[in-house]
């Protein structure tokens, strides 16, 4: 399974995941990944909400959700 992640570029919080079970379904790993990459956007964008946020870390928010969208995006499992 280690290989499954190596193969597909998964980091380290995926490997996590499969070092925790035994009996991986690689559309499980998927799931539970887009799930916590849908959390961190809703994250971001209540962080965005705020008005009292400064220019960079603004950017810098912009710029973790543009790259988690990126991953999202740029997977085949979304494609199906």
């Amino acid at each position: 399974m280690l290989a499954f992640a190596e193969c597909r570029g998964l980091g380290s919080g995926t490997m996590e995941i499969l070092m925790e079970t035994d009996n991986v379904d690689p559309d499980k790993i998927f799931e539970k990944l887009t799930t916590q990459k849908y959390r961190k956007i809703s994250e971001l964008l209540a962080h965005l909400e705020r008005t009292d946020l400064p220019p960079f870390e603004r950017a810098e928010a912009l710029n973790n959700m543009r790259a988690i969208i990126a991953a999202i995006w740029g997977s085949d499992e979304i494609r199906r």
